[in-house]
């Protein structure tokens, strides 16, 4: 008998069509976040703190304090630097 390969959760959507996203806190339990689709497609908990709309973090943009959007962005914003994605990534903060 064929084994059931098991897959790693990241995100859902239920019967109502609202998104989740899942963090692994240990081997047996998992907390589910609220979340929205980036322009991109991707699933995602991030939003920007002008408009509020979802964005992945290849997306966003910063100023140290806040995240921002591409219209949205001020003069001091700068993209995120690889470290700051990984962390995000690997939902460290």
């Amino acid at each position: 008998m064929k084994q059931r390969k098991e897959y790693r959760k990241t995100a859902a959507v239920n019967t109502r069509n609202v998104l989740f996203k899942y963090y692994n806190i240990n081997k047996n339990y998992d907390f589910a976040v609220p979340a929205g689709r980036c322009r991109c497609g991707k699933i995602t908990d991030l939003f920007c703190s002008s408009c509020y709309k979802y964005l992945c973090e290849n997306h966003l943009f910063t100023n140290n304090e806040d995240y921002f959007c591409e219209n949205c962005k001020t003069d001091n914003s700068r993209e995120l630097n690889k470290k700051e994605i990984r962390k995000i990534r690997q939902a460290r903060f």
